[in-house]
């Protein structure tokens, strides 16, 4: 049986993704918001004054279950592509 998130979870990891991200030299950060009943994951930049910007539509909006997966599979991803350079 799956693991039944919470907004806080979710958020754990996107922190998590965000200081791996910042690890690997990326710009990029990803937040995670509530919209509406569903969960949105949000792509972001730094604006001049340090807060954090969405750059387009949302990555992905689902449940908090969904968002959380799709997280994981990202920092698969990172730890892939850390094992082939």
């Amino acid at each position: 049986m799956s693991e039944r998130l919470t907004i806080e979870n979710v958020r754990e990891r996107c922190a998590n993704l965000n200081r791996r991200m910042e690890q690997h030299g990326s710009s990029i950060r990803y937040q995670v918001e509530r919209r509406y009943d569903y969960t949105a994951l949000d792509r972001c930049r730094f604006g001049k004054n340090g807060d954090l910007y969405p750059i387009g539509s949302p990555v992905r909006i689902g449940t908090k279950n969904e968002i959380g997966e799709i997280i994981w599979a990202m920092m698969n991803a990172l730890d892939d592509a850390e094992t082939r350079a």
